[in-house]
């Protein structure tokens, strides 16, 4: 594993497990077939180090509320870094806040029709969709459902639905934000997720 130079983050992402409900072909994970068990006290240890550098953290996966120790993770993750984001496509971020007030944020990925899903529990909750399921009422589809803001992400096997997106004209809608994601970049520069800290708990190369 190649030394990761930790300053070109913005918000470190954590992929947890790739264990997950769906197959989906685009998913980042999706050719890694075996996870080590969870050491905690290497993560405590790991998120000790280099929280001193860049103040937030993205746990994803795969799902990332399957995860082993998942709890744990995310309070270890709330007491080292000042925000914590999750991304994930279990419906129970809707709908349940308890388990999520540790959150700044949450990144909802939307694989079927939005129009079943609202958000019911008061956090700040992103959709994030691939950019064949956009369309240029889902925006205001989503801001009436609750949602702050969506993220278009690029299919890494075709570019040809997402550059047509890059050719719509966004709408503006107050207080809703829109990004266009691209390979792990958002257009905007507001957040770049680099480097990724793999499912493998071997960290000696980040410490």
């Amino acid at each position: 594993m190649p030394k990761i130079v930790l300053k070109e983050a913005k918000v470190l992402k954590h992929i947890l497990t790739n264990k997950c409900t769906r197959k989906c072909s685009y998913c980042i994970t999706r050719n890694v077939h075996e996870e080590q068990e969870t050491d905690l006290s290497r993560v405590e240890v790991l998120y000790r180090s280099i929280s001193n550098l860049h103040p937030d953290i993205m746990l994803t996966g795969g799902e990332p509320l399957l995860a082993d120790h998942f709890c744990d993770i995310a309070d270890l993750a709330g007491k080292n870094f000042n925000r914590v984001f999750l991304t994930t496509q279990n419906e129970m971020a809707l709908y349940y806040s308890v388990c999520f007030k540790m959150f700044r944020a949450i990144t909802f990925s939307i694989h079927d029709n939005p129009e079943r899903y609202k958000v019911l529990n008061g956090a700040t909750v992103y959709a994030a969709v691939m950019a064949d399921k956009y369309f240029y009422e889902l925006p205001y589809m989503l801001k009436d459902a609750g949602f702050a803001g969506l993220t278009i992400n690029e299919d890494q096997r075709s570019q040809d639905r997402f550059n047509e997106c890059l050719l719509m004209a966004e709408p503006e809608i107050k207080d809703f934000s829109i990004r266009i994601n691209r390979r792990g970049r958002c257009m905007n520069d507001t957040i770049m997720i680099m480097p990724d800290l793999s499912i493998i708990n071997d960290f000696s190369n980040y410490l």
